[in-house]
């Protein structure tokens, strides 16, 4: 079986609270999985095929990343 990775950030504190309460009234059943937003590995560049060496994969997120600066945001 054939099992690609993502790297995936966590929302806790009062936007985790905020998506588990818009969960529950339109999709309960999403309750189930964490809040989460996947940050890489999804829409664009697809999953990270479960071969590819972990070393790899984190120099070419570092490349990508390197100009980026740090910024805040807000849910809602």
């Amino acid at each position: 079986m054939k099992t690609n990775k993502y790297i995936c950030c966590n929302i806790n504190g009062e936007a985790e609270k905020s998506v588990l309460g818009i969960r529950e009234k339109y999709h309960p059943w999403y309750n189930k999985i964490p809040v989460e937003i996947t940050a890489i590995g999804s829409s664009g560049i697809g999953p990270i095929d479960k071969d590819e060496p972990i070393d790899k994969v984190r120099k070419e997120i570092e490349n990508a990343v390197s100009n980026i600066s740090a910024f805040d945001f807000t849910f809602g």
